[in-house]
């Protein structure tokens, strides 16, 4: 039998290996097994956020929360959280920090959402923090929207089309009424007599569609006869062209002439139309002029 002295050795070595492997587990567990940079925020609201909450970096687990205490900054937040993060990972100063809840069962967390400056926060500064987003707050959001659309717009719509709808249905039973006149009086313009008028109608339609469609190809044809003729005549221009200068030419001389003469020939008009009035005279006074005649430069006698 072995000393008791022994047994108690062996049992107190096992307890203190256990307790250093319990307090390695307790280590792994709580993410204490290196150096760390610490880091805090302010928040609002701080439901479901506790020592241990996992801090992620873009959805990867850096950290967790230390402690929750109240916000000596309280335009910034009435809660200021504390959190580790493993050394090593760069956080940017524009960076947020959101509570988040992935789904309904998921656990809160705290999601680091990088930002894009190129300067990293140093450790023991601020990250700015943003509310819980969750499912349910999501959806309570949308509740709130949904119950004011319709307080402020659907119900108001819904009184205005219960207050309209006795006029409507009036309206359109007067409507029908009238449709149905209508359709009676389609139906006896749409007789057989009629009909037979329409079809004639129709095929006069037709055979002057026809006719027009013969025109066209007769005005085609008197068209091209015209270019034809256009043609010919462009030619005979071009052949006479020299003749019809020579006459042109001959036509402004001879208004040429007319106008150098034409004081002469108004003078000339003027002495005449003078000799024909006092010639009417003379028969006016004495018609027998007409078959006597007058005296060698007398004057005409007066007597009857």
């Amino acid at each position: 039998m072995k000393s008791p002295k022994v047994n108690y050795f062996a049992v107190g070595a096992f307890v203190i290996a256990m307790f250093v492997a319990f307090l390695g587990a307790l280590a792994l567990l709580t993410g204490r097994t290196g150096a760390i940079d610490r880091y805090y925020t302010h928040y609002d609201n701080v439901m479901g956020v506790i020592p241990g909450t996992q801090i992620l970096l873009d959805g990867y687990r850096v950290g967790q929360v230390e402690r929750i205490a109240p916000s000596p900054e309280p335009e910034k937040g009435r809660y200021r959280v504390f959190f580790t993060v493993e050394e090593g990972w760069a956080i940017p100063d524009d960076s947020v920090a959101w509570i988040t809840e992935p789904s309904l069962l998921a656990a809160i967390t705290i999601d680091i959402r990088t930002g894009q400056s190129p300067t990293a926060a140093e450790p023991g500064s601020e990250i700015r923090g943003q509310d819980l987003q969750s499912v349910f707050a999501v959806v309570g959001t949308l509740a709130g929207q949904m119950e004011a659309i319709i307080e402020q717009d659907i119900r108001p719509l819904l009184d205005t089309v219960a207050a309209v709808t006795p006029e409507i249905l009036g309206n359109l039973e007067t409507v029908t009424s009238d449709l149905a006149s209508a359709t009676e009086q389609v139906a006896v313009l749409f007789d057989d007599a009629n009909a037979r008028q329409i079809d004639g109608m129709i095929d006069d339609f037709a055979a002057t569609a026809e006719n027009l469609g013969d025109l066209t190809d007769h005005l085609e044809s008197s068209l091209q006869k015209v270019d034809e003729m256009v043609t010919r005549m462009n030619g005979l221009v071009a052949e006479n062209a020299e003749g019809v200068d020579e006459m042109v030419d001959d036509l402004e001389h001879t208004l040429d002439s007319v106008a150098r003469h034409v004081d002469t020939i108004n003078a000339n008009l003027e002495a005449t139309t003078h000799n024909m009035n006092e010639f009417s005279e003379q028969i006016r006074r004495n018609p027998s002029v007409l078959l006597r005649g007058t005296s060698g430069g007398g004057a005409p006698d007066d007597q009857p």
